[in-house]
């Protein structure tokens, strides 16, 4: 069962390997958003070619994603497949939530206690922060879903062995 995971001669039917391509998938993000942060800021070709791979670490955990939680959106999914996926969904949409909501809560609140207590809080600037924001949101919102199913499923080799 499930020998499309063997990506690339990475065994990804182990947790351990899934739980790492979750982790590959963000910190690649924010490797891709902070090199060409840096780049803009520091006006540098090179910074910005930094940004390659964390693209590519990050497009690589998508895809690797994707293979894992394929099975779970078809419409011969078991009774166990549906549950997984659904709550999945839940989660997911949960933090989603919740993370929209503080970013909210931030913007709101963020220049009122900048104003009162002196502090030097970071407001995104209409222009150039919120286009990393809203890529990022769109990304965790794309990939959560199958983060979740591919962080919590056991290991494939064990449901694959004999009693």
């Amino acid at each position: 069962m499930r020998e499309d995971l063997l990506i690339a001669g990475i065994d990804f039917r182990r947790r351990t390997n899934r739980r790492f391509a979750c982790v590959a998938t963000y910190l690649g993000y924010i490797l891709l958003i902070a090199a060409l942060y840096t780049a803009f800021e520091l006006r540098s070709i090179v910074w910005a070619l930094g940004a390659i791979p964390g693209l590519l670490l990050m497009g690589y955990g998508w895809w690797v994603l994707n293979q894992v939680a394929a099975p779970y959106s078809t419409d011969q999914t078991d009774e166990r497949q549906t549950q997984v996926r659904n709550q999945a969904f839940f989660r997911a949409y949960q933090v989603i939530a919740g993370l929209s909501l503080i970013f909210l809560f931030y913007l709101d609140e963020a220049p009122q206690l900048a104003a009162k207590k002196g502090w030097d809080l970071w407001l995104p600037q209409p222009g150039q922060d919120f286009q990393p924001i809203i890529f990022g949101y769109l990304l965790v919102t794309i990939t959560l879903p199958h983060a979740f199913i591919a962080w919590q499923d056991p290991d494939y080799l064990d449901v694959d062995s004999p009693a």
